[in-house]
Order: C-alpha cells, then structure tokens, then sequence
C-alpha cells in the first residue's frame, strides 16, 4: 500500500520503534512546518489506502462467498451420502451389516450439520473493521480540505493588502489568517499521521485475517472429503 507506514509486530522485519516511524512521516510530511509544509505525499498515501480499502473489502467478500459455497457443497454431498447409506442398511437382512451403514447414514449427517456451520460462519467483524476505516478514510480527506481552505484564506487576506501595505488592520487579519492557518496545519498533521500509523496496522491485522482463510478452507476440505474409518469397536459404542 505504497507509503503507508504498517506498525510494528512481534517477529516482523519492520523496525522495533514506531516512533521513528513517525518521525520520519513526520519529517516527510512537513511537521511543524508553516503553511506549506504537507506534502503531497499525504494524499497519495490516502489515496492509496482507500484502494487497499477496497481490495480488501471485495477479497473478504470473495473469502466469505467461497467459504459459504464450499461449506453448502459439501453439506449437499453429504445428506446424499447419508440417504444412500441409510437405503442400504435398511436393505441389510445381516443386523450387523444395517448397523454397519447406520453408522454411516450418523456420521455422513453429522458430517453435514458440521459443513453448514462453516458455511455460516462469517466473520461480521472484519466487515465492520473495513466499513469504519472508509470512516477515517473519509475523516483524513476531510482534514486535507479544511486545510487547504485555511490556506486559501491566507492567500486571500495577503492579496487585500497589495497596494494598502501601511493598513495595520489588514496586516493584522494577514498575520491571524497565518496563525489560524498554521495551528490547523499542524493538527492535521498529527491527524494525518496517525491515519497513516491506524491504516498500516488495520491492512497488516486484514492480512492476516485473510491468508489463514485459505488455509482453513483446504483443511475443511481434506477432513470433510476423506473416507470414514468405520470400525466394529465404533459400532458397539
């Protein structure tokens, strides 16, 4: 995600400190600096988080629909299996050879009530967590624009004076346009930069969050589509 500065996590290759991360954001994007201190580099950086934003959002989709998919696929195979096992055990004239295939008809529907639980299983919060960054996201652009409006309002009150230089009341609304201008900068800069420290951290947890999916999804499939073992000691039981 191009510029944003991910947090620090244990076992990373990132350094240990935050705080020289911040600094150096800081430092690139003019911290401290009077009105035309931002870089441009902030917004990039949000642009390119709202893109990541996205990504994600539809990679959660597409894990949450293959997840459901998957789980009701194999729930359907399932309830066959279990109706076929159940047909031929009560075929069976051997008592033993029906309970046999009971067993079976048990475990293939367990199997199945098993499959539907996965398929059900979506993680709500993860959603959550993408829909409330698109907050932020939102909140950062916002900032950017009041920004730059206070600028424009210095430019304004600087351009009055031209031509009224000994105007002490003109100079004096130039000098608080700066001030205001620059107390607002510096607050957004400190708004910005934590958007970018919150927007590494939500991306990297989101990662996380996704590659384990995958994983699930094929162990879940192996277990769910390896044969039952059954056993006459299983029977008994």
């Amino acid at each position: 995600y191009g510029r944003l500065l991910p947090l620090h996590r244990p076992h990373s290759k990132h350094p240990p400190s935050t705080v020289i991360m911040a600094k150096v954001l800081a430092a690139k994007m003019g911290a401290g600096k009077s009105q035309y201190g931002l870089a441009v580099d902030t917004t990039a950086s949000i642009d390119s988080a709202t893109k990541t934003c996205d990504l994600f959002e539809k990679l959660l989709k597409a894990t949450t629909e293959l997840r459901k998919d998957m789980g009701l696929t194999l729930a359907d195979q399932f309830d066959k299996a279990a109706i076929t096992a159940g047909t031929y055990g009560k075929c069976m004239q051997n008592v033993e050879a029906g309970g046999v295939y009971a067993a079976v008809q048990s475990r293939f529907a367990a199997a199945a009530v098993a499959r539907r639980a996965f398929a059900s299983a979506i993680d709500t919060n993860q959603i959550k967590v993408m829909q409330a960054f698109k907050e932020d996201i939102k909140g950062a652009r916002a900032a950017m624009k009041a920004m730059d409006a206070m600028r424009k309002g210095v430019s304004v009150a600087i351009a009055r004076t031209k031509g009224k230089e000994d105007n002490e009341e003109l100079k004096a609304a130039v000098e608080a346009a700066k001030a205001e201008a620059a107390n607002v900068e510096k607050n957004t800069v400190a708004a910005l930069i934590a958007f970018n420290q919150k927007a590494g951290q939500i991306l990297i947890e989101m990662s996380d969050k996704l590659v384990p999916s995958e994983t699930e999804l094929n162990a879940a499939a192996k277990i769910a589509l390896a044969p039952a073992s059954i056993d006459k000691g299983s029977i008994d039981k």
